[in-house]
């Protein structure tokens, strides 16, 4: 499985995992704030694509904290369980979705 991490404007996907936890598979990972951005919130989007690149499920999913301040170096965490299988070529798209 393939991860890709699309960026906003004002945030960086930091990390982003994807892993089986006994019969469910998981995503999680963390977002950062870039430094001239202010404490705006917004959230995760999920995206399971297919060898064709068909999207077969999406999530829209908070992170937490939910504003990510700039001081002080805090990331915020995201994690979720997803409902459909995982074929081995496919693709997890991570990307951030600002609400201003």
């Amino acid at each position: 499985v393939q991860i890709e991490l699309l960026h906003s404007k004002r945030f960086i996907i930091l990390k982003g995992y994807i892993f089986k936890d006994e019969d469910n598979i998981i995503v999680t990972g963390k977002v950062r704030r870039r430094s001239n951005a202010f404490g705006i919130s917004g959230h995760v989007d999920i995206e399971i694509l297919d060898t064709e690149g068909n999207i077969t499920e999406k999530q829209s999913i908070p992170h937490y904290p939910r504003i990510v301040r700039r001081r002080g170096g805090e990331d915020a965490s995201f994690s979720t369980v997803l409902k459909s299988i995982v074929a081995k070529n496919s693709v997890v798209r991570i990307a951030y979705h600002e609400q201003h």
